[in-house]
């Protein structure tokens, strides 16, 4: 049975060249593998955390990567529009991301 495996195998030409000439352990760009570029346009909107809000009467400030903020003030090329009690609303390139305060309160077993 092996033999007609093999003779079929031979009459059809064998093994295909494109399985032959890709190598999954070569480096890009080398034995046929493509180099596969990342897209230049897509830009990450993360990198933005929020660590404190503090709300009075008179005004709302949060920290956002360690520096106070306040509504209409910049934080690298975000602009915060709001501050909420437990969420600051940025927007980032004409996209709106919210944060959101994580509650710090300690579990307690009971």
């Amino acid at each position: 049975m092996y033999w007609v495996y093999s003779t079929i195998v031979i009459l059809m030409g064998g093994i295909s060249l494109p399985a032959l000439s890709f190598d999954p352990m070569a480096p890009p760009g080398q034995q046929g593998n493509p180099v596969v570029e990342k897209p230049k346009s897509i830009k990450r909107i993360s990198g933005y955390k929020l660590g404190q809000i503090v709300v009075s009467d008179d005004r709302k400030s949060a920290v956002i990567n360690g520096q106070v903020v306040n509504e209409g003030s910049r934080i690298g090329s975000a602009l915060v529009k709001r501050i909420g009690v437990n969420k600051v609303v940025l927007n980032i390139q004409g996209k709106k991301k919210i944060l959101y305060l994580k509650p710090t309160a300690a579990k307690v077993r009971r």
